[in-house]
């Protein structure tokens, strides 16, 4: 791969449908090759009837999980649906130490050398995003922003939904971001052809 490129994946898929466990498994791929693998999965603990209830984030670096969002309590960060008392409450404490580790992982200052890991997983873009601008965006934006200008940056693979798919796929230059959408046919094939892009 050039070194100006960035190789963006957006992995689609159904909430339930496994696109976490997927991610886990590209980053066992990843990691077979001897590539360090940094970012951030977004693991759901559902309910009896299937519902998420509550959402940790597990840093791909060291293991260590912090509560992201929960339902129906009050974390202090934006809401989802904001109008919502069921809906979920975000940490903006995990979402700013999240950022923090994400942006070191890419190395964005124009001073730093280059020490990219092989891949960088944010599981995943979502209405905080996409429809409030808040959460995990910034980290977005700033990658779009280098992608557009060539700037060198290790390949990043985020999930989302399919609603919101095309919306995250148009911030980057046309033909820059490769989508793939998981269904129940493709998930145990899907981890290997998302690693083969990289």
């Amino acid at each position: 791969m050039d070194d100006t490129v960035c190789a963006i994946i957006i992995l689609e898929g159904e909430r339930g449908l496994g696109k976490t466990s997927a991610c886990l498994a590209v980053a066992g791929l990843v990691g077979d090759r001897s590539l360090r693998v940094a970012g951030f999965l977004s693991e759901s603990r559902r309910d009896a009837f299937g519902l998420p209830i509550e959402v940790n984030l597990r840093n791909l670096s060291n293991g260590e999980v912090n509560l992201l969002a929960t339902r129906g309590g009050n974390l202090g960060g934006p809401r989802w649906p904001p109008e919502s008392e069921r809906g979920f409450s975000f940490s903006d404490e995990a979402f700013s130490q999240a950022l923090g580790q994400l942006f070191a992982s890419i190395e964005m200052g124009p001073s730093k050398e280059a020490r990219h890991p092989g891949l960088v997983i944010l599981d995943e873009i979502g209405p905080v995003e996409l429809e409030l601008g808040l959460g995990f965006m910034p980290f977005v934006a700033a990658t779009a922003t280098a992608s557009r200008e060539g700037r060198r940056l290790p390949p990043i693979l985020f999930t989302t939904r399919p609603s919101l798919a095309g919306r995250l796929a148009a911030l980057f230059p046309e033909g820059r971001a490769t989508r793939c959408a998981l269904d129940v046919k493709n998930r145990e094939a899907m981890p290997a052809r998302i690693a083969s892009l990289l």
